[in-house]
C-alpha cells in the first residue's frame, strides 16, 4: 500500500507477547486509509509492511490498552512522538469516576457519555468499568470520608472523549440530582488527578465482587465496548428484572479466548471469527443473576469460597438465555426484538454478547472469568 507524502500519521510504541518472548514495535497507524504497518526496534527493520487493518481506530490506542493487528495482541506501551502524545492527549482524554452501586448505574453509566445532552458532541466512551469496594486507604486518597462505606460496593469507570475531566465535571451534579444519587458520585477534577485516580482503581489489586454462586455469566464483547455499548447493555438487563452482582473489564489473550470457546470449534463456522472480536482488546464481564422476590443478596465484602445455596425462585440460566437471544441478530430481532442480540448485535459474529451456553457450566464459567482470569494479581499486570 503506497504512502502518499502528506498523509497523517501517528506512532505508537508496542509490545508484542509472543510465546513468553517480548517484541518492541514501532506501530505507525494511517486513521485516512485505515491501515497499519509495523517496524521492529531491535532488528531495525520493517516487521509489517503496510497493511489495511479495518478493525483498527485511533481511539482504541490509548497507552495500556491491547489492539489486535492481523491476529497479533500488542499492548500499547507509549506514544513515539510528540505530535501523537498531543493529539491523544486531546481527543482521547481520560478521567475517573466512581458512585455508589444502585438500580440506576446503568443510567448513570450512559448518562456519562452525555447523549442525553443536545450541546455534547465529545463522544464519550465508556472505555473500562469496574464493580469493586474501597478500602480505606482509597477513600482517604479520594477524598470520600464520610461519603462512602468501607463495605460498600461501587462503580468504578473510565470515561474517554475529547477534555473528558470537564466533562464529567459538568454534568456531574445533573447526574447526581437526575438519578438521586445521595451518597457520593465522584469525579477526577484535573487530568493529573485521573490519571492516578485510574491507576488506583483499576491497576491496583483487589478482589472484585463476583460470588460465583447461582446467576450466568454475560460477555459484552470487544466490539460492543468499541462501539460504546457497554452502558446501554448494563441498563438494559437492569430495566428487565436482572440483578448485577460483578463487573470486570479485562482482556482474553488468544490462547485463552481459543480454550474459553473449545465448545465451540468444528461445531459452528463462527469459532475462529468469535476468537478474533474476544482477542481484539477488552471484554466486560457480568455476573448476572435473577431478581429474587425472597430479597436481594447482599454483595460480601469478601467473596464466597463455596457458592451460596440457590433460593427457590431462581431461574436465571433459562430467563437470561432467553433474554439474550439467538445467537443470530436477523433471527432474534424477528422473534425476540427486545433482547440483547436483537438491540445491539451485527450479525452472527458480532453479535453484542456472550453467555454461558450449557446450564452445567454456569458456575465453571463464572469461576474461570472471575477467579481465575480476573484474579487481582493478573488484572495488575495487564
Amino acid at each position: 500500500m503506497a504512502m502518499n507524502e502528506n498523509e497523517e500519521y501517528y506512532c505508537f510504541e508496542v509490545v508484542w507477547d509472543y510465546e513468553g518472548n517480548i517484541r518492541q514495535f514501532v506501530l505507525r497507524f494511517f486513521p485516512l486509509q485505515e491501515s497499519s504497518e509495523l517496524y521492529d526496534v531491535m532488528k531495525h527493520k520493517t516487521f509489517m509492511k503496510r497493511t489495511r487493518t479495518s478493525n483498527l481506530k485511533l481511539s482504541h490506542l490509548n497507552i495500556g490498552k491491547t489492539v489486535s493487528v492481523l491476529n497479533r495482541q500488542l499492548l500499547v506501551m507509549n506514544y513515539a512522538d510528540v505530535k501523537t502524545r498531543v493529539t491523544m492527549e486531546k481527543l482521547f482524554q481520560r478521567t475517573a469516576v466512581v458512585f455508589k452501586v444502585n438500580e440506576n448505574m446503568g443510567d448513570v453509566l450512559d448518562s456519562l457519555t452525555g447523549h442525553w445532552l443536545t450541546t455534547n458532541s465529545s463522544n464519550m466512551v465508556i472505555t473500562r468499568v469496574k464493580m469493586t469496594i474501597l478500602d480505606r486507604e482509597d477513600i482517604l486518597k479520594l477524598g470520600l470520608v464520610g461519603q462512602c462505606g468501607f463495605s460498600d460496593p461501587c462503580i468504578a469507570a473510565e470515561v474517554t472523549g475529547e477534555d473528558a475531566v470537564k466533562h464529567c465535571q459538568d454534568i456531574l451534579a445533573m447526574v447526581s440530582a437526575k438519578f438521586m444519587i445521595h451518597d457520593f458520585c465522584y469525579a477526577s477534577p484535573d487530568p493529573q488527578t485521573a490519571k492516578w485516580t485510574l491507576s488506583l482503581l483499576f491497576d491496583k489489586p483487589r478482589r472484585n465482587t463476583s460470588v460465583c454462586g447461582n446467576g450466568i455469566l454475560c460477555l459484552i464483547k470487544p466490539h460492543s465496548v468499541r462501539e460504546g455499548a457497554t452502558p446501554k447493555i448494563i441498563q438494559h438487563i437492569l430495566r428487565y428484572g436482572f440483578k448485577i452482582l460483578a463487573i470486570e473489564t479485562l482482556v482474553l489473550e488468544r490462547h485463552i479466548a481459543e480454550g474459553f470457546l473449545e465448545l465451540y470449534r468444528g461445531v459452528v463456522p463462527e469459532y475462529l471469527p468469535w476468537v478474533d472480536d474476544f482477542a481484539s482488546g477488552p471484554c466486560v464481564a457480568l455476573e448476572v443473576e435473577e431478581f429474587c422476590p425472597l430479597g436481594p443478596r447482599e454483595i460480601p465484602r469478601e467473596p464466597c469460597q463455596d457458592p451460596p445455596p440457590a433460593p427457590a425462585c431462581n431461574q436465571t440460566y433459562d430467563k437470561f438465555r432467553s433474554f439474550a437471544g439467538p445467537a443470530d441478530p436477523n433471527i432474534a430481532r424477528t422473534i425476540r426484538p427486545s433482547s440483547l442480540r436483537a438491540l445491539f448485535g451485527r450479525d452472527k459474529v458480532f453479535n453484542g454478547v456472550h453467555c454461558t451456553d450449557l446450564q452445567r457450566d454456569c458456575q465453571s464459567d463464572l469461576e474461570f472469568i472471575f477467579r481465575y482470569i480476573a484474579r487481582p494479581e493478573i488484572i495488575a499486570t495487564r
